[in-house]
């Protein structure tokens, strides 16, 4: 995906997340600060979900309760994530609300101010450029999300699916085996986004597992744990090989799925059911 640097008209500050040479979690602030073309500086538009995401972790622009500019985990349907860039006005527009733009707030010309979402004014403080191979959007994306397909992910060892334990919403929630529900319940569904991830249909967190390691949900980004495609009955890993297996081929309510070395029976095979 081509990425581009935000550029404030007003400072020629860039969009940047706060630390983003450690890890970014959550709610992390942006803000403007000098260019160092880190990956904390660089965005990329998802014409899939509507977001305008970071190059660290794919986390959203976000503007939280306090009215501040944030990165977060995407939500489906929040109206606070749905920004897209208005290149020739040089607004970073909301979707829901066209005339909410982001803006550096109180004209702070000094690196490290906060940006939040004003009404749009033609100001300095809220006219943006964009640089780099992504700078023009390659489309525009379209104001309602298309319908995606959902589906079961089922065992064929004992025709349980795949559930996310607890119907947790956090991040490393972990992805265990259970009867199907009835009736059907969104911590049961799944369904895969144009980036390739399988992703839950409860948080919109993509399946992440490293080898060998337990498969949790975690906000989707571009490493090799979340690549995982359906390989005819397997669930297989495009860098590693591996694929997801039944710890230990328990058939029991609750048991906890895996990255594992591929050998072919039944706790390792799969069907996949649309709803």
């Amino acid at each position: 995906m081509a990425h581009y640097m935000i550029v404030s008209r007003m400072t020629g500050l860039v969009l940047d997340v706060e630390r983003g040479h450690h890890e970014v979690h959550p709610g992390t602030r942006v803000m403007t600060w000098k260019r160092k073309e880190k990956d904390n500086q660089w965005w990329y538009d998802d014409l899939e979900t509507g977001t305008i995401r970071t190059k660290v972790n794919g986390f959203c622009l976000d503007i939280e309760g306090d009215g501040e500019l944030r990165v977060m985990p995407y939500k489906h349907g929040d109206p606070n994530q749905q920004w897209e860039r208005d290149v020739a006005a040089g607004y970073i527009r909301n979707r829901v609300d066209r005339n909410k733009v982001l803006d550096v707030m109180n004209m702070n010309t000094e690196k490290g101010a906060k940006v939040g979402a004003w009404t749009a004014n033609g100001g300095a403080n809220q006219l943006w450029n964009f640089e780099g191979p992504g700078a023009v959007p390659a489309a525009k994306a379209a104001p309602v999300v298309q319908k995606r397909r959902e589906f079961y992910i089922v065992s064929e060892l004992n025709d349980k699916v795949l559930d996310v334990k607890g119907a947790s919403t956090a991040a490393g929630a972990p992805v265990v085996m259970w009867t199907k529900n009835n009736p059907v319940s969104k911590n049961q569904l799944w369904y895969e986004d144009a980036h390739g991830h399988i992703r839950s249909v409860l948080t919109d967190f993509a399946l992440d597992a490293q080898p060998g390691k337990d498969v949790v949900l975690q906000p989707s980004n571009e490493g090799p744990s979340q690549q995982w495609v359906v390989d005819g009955k397997l669930i297989k890993n495009k860098s590693t090989g591996e694929v997801f297996d039944i710890v230990r081929g328990n058939k029991d309510n609750g048991t906890g799925v895996c990255s594992w070395k591929h050998h072919g029976k039944p706790n390792q095979l799969w069907r996949i059911e649309n709803v």
